[in-house]
């Protein structure tokens, strides 16, 4: 089922800027006389200095949220803002600005290039990153200090995911966008990659607050309002439940410079 309704901003975060904003964001892919929506009509927030998770089961859009805010993919209507500039008016050359400057992402299935090693994975990324740091730097945040110069065919599921995070991090970009970042971890290394992407290299300038929007399974015509109020009960810097058998979106954004 599509995402039909998402959280808005906390109250107390009323006075702080905006970063992505939604207007009846609708996706639909169509294959012959087949028609699939994805997104319908989502009107989403999210200011400087969140932590978003947005749960749901396995074809409920999340993926396609995160490409189109992203800059990744394009919506069938409805508009998506960064800031002051709007990403559906951009075009190809400009979503590839938009990428480069301000969006770090964790790809479900990694996309690390196999004929590099770990540090070489990074590093493409810091390379054309305006003011990245060091990917040895980056992997050790990660736990893979030891594990740099493997290629991944010779790491684990859950070590490519850990590049994967180290190369988002790596960028220090305004905006992390995160599509199931720690699903192929284990309870022994998860934190390690858990805290690259909820405690890593946002320039925060101080304690990092979490805020989460909770989307588990309500129904169909889930409301805009019912998903605030399971928000607020789940603010306050806590986890989203793991081993729930539901996807995991995780959107976290820099305080404002």
């Amino acid at each position: 089922m599509p995402f039909e309704g998402m959280a808005g901003p906390d109250r107390d975060m009323a006075e702080t800027p905006t970063i992505f904003r939604a207007r009846a964001l609708t996706k639909t892919y169509r294959s012959g006389e087949v028609e699939v929506q994805a997104l319908r009509r989502v009107d989403f927030e999210a200011r400087a200095g969140e932590f978003v998770v947005i749960l749901g089961p396995s074809g409920s859009g999340k993926s396609t949220f995160l490409n189109i805010v992203g800059g990744l993919d394009r919506p069938t209507s409805g508009e998506v803002w960064f800031m002051d500039q709007e990403l559906t008016r951009l075009n190809d050359a400009g979503l590839t600005r938009y990428r480069r400057d301000h969006v770090g992402f964790v790809f479900q299935f990694y996309n690390l290039v196999p004929s590099l090693t770990a540090r070489e994975n990074v590093r493409l990324v810091t390379e054309i990153a305006r003011r990245p740091m060091k990917a040895e730097e980056a992997l050790a945040m990660v736990g893979l200090s030891e594990r740099m110069d493997h290629f991944p065919a010779q790491l684990s599921g859950g070590e490519q995911q850990r590049v994967a995070i180290a190369r988002a991090i790596a960028k220090n970009p305004e905006v992390l966008l995160c599509d199931e970042p720690t699903g192929a971890l284990d309870s022994a290394t998860g934190g390690a990659g858990a805290g690259g992407v909820d405690g890593g290299q946002l320039d925060d300038g101080g304690d990092h607050a979490g805020h989460h929007a909770q989307r588990g399974h309500p129904g169909p015509r889930a409301s805009g309002r019912a998903l605030r109020q399971r928000r607020h009960r789940r603010r306050g810097g806590q986890r989203a439940p793991q081993g729930s058998g539901r996807g995991e979106l995780v959107m976290r954004l820099a305080p404002s410079r």
